[in-house]
This record gives structure tokens, C-alpha cells and sequence, in this order.
């Protein structure tokens, strides 16, 4: 992903990164690989951190940097998959909206991150390969083994 984006702090083994959002005030957020009770699936999360340390990824900040925000999430991937390169990452957004948001995301850079990950779609219980184009419940990406 060719965007600009905040500077992280990778904490606990590359599980969570702390970064700022710099837009129309200063919000603090973490990105979260948190792990399941099925390996080797773990759940992204975005998170913005409450002035008593609490998450909450329900917030909608409308900080004017959406984009920036996006780019910072999808830039700490390499750094967990380094750790955890067998692991699958799940997401979904919070609501529908936020889920079509990383849809359109997704279509706009899996051609330029085919040869790195690989994206699946989530329906129900079903996983396929991420079709561009095609509403899905949620997501998958694998890191490809080289």
C-alpha cells in the first residue's frame, strides 16, 4: 500500500501497535491481533484508546484521516507476520459500514498485494478467495510463503 501513514510502536510480540491520529484533534489507537481459541486464526481489531486506558471500536472520530488511519493498519501486517507467519488474520468492520469500507479497501490494493498475501472472503462459515466485487461478512489474509 503506496500511502501515507503514522508511525506505530509494535507492543507485546507484534500483537498490538500504538500510533496517533493526527487530524482535527489528537486521537491515540492501537491495532490489535488479538489470538483465538482456534490457531492459527487470529482477530484485527482498530481501536481507539479512552482517556481511562479502555477500548472502543465503535467510535467514530471523523478525525479527516481515514485513509492515513487505513494504510497504518495495513502497515503493520508485515511486521506481525513476520512473528507469525503461519497465522490467518480475520477482520470485519464494527458495523456494515465500516465492513464495505475495508471492501472497497481490499479491492482497490489486492492486485498490488497478490504477490505477498493472500485475501480470502468471509460468508457465513464459508471462506473463498476474495472476489472484487462481491459482498462478504468478512475477511482473511494468509501470508504467502515464498
Amino acid at each position: 500500500m503506496n500511502q501515507p501513514f503514522y508511525e506505530f510502536t509494535p507492543q507485546d510480540n507484534a500483537q498490538t501497535f500504538d500510533f496517533e491520529s493526527l487530524g482535527k484533534q489528537i486521537v491515540k489507537k492501537k491495532v490489535l491481533y488479538q489470538n483465538t481459541n482456534q490457531k492459527p486464526f487470529y482477530n484485527l481489531a482498530l481501536v481507539d484508546v479512552l482517556e481511562d486506558g479502555s477500548f472502543d471500536d465503535m467510535t467514530e472520530s471523523r478525525n479527516g484521516d481515514m485513509e492515513k488511519i487505513l494504510a497504518t493498519v495495513a502497515n503493520t501486517l508485515p511486521f506481525f507476520f513476520d512473528r507469525f507467519p503461519d497465522a490467518i488474520v480475520l477482520f470485519r468492520g464494527s458495523d456494515e459500514r465500516r465492513t464495505r469500507l475495508y471492501q472497497i479497501l481490499i479491492n482497490r490494493e489486492v492486485d498490488n498485494l497478490a504477490h505477498v498475501f493472500t485475501f480470502l472472503g468471509i460468508n457465513g462459515l464459508n471462506f473463498e478467495k476474495f472476489r472484487k466485487n462481491k459482498t462478504y461478512d468478512g475477511f482473511a489474509i494468509i501470508l504467502k510463503k515464498s
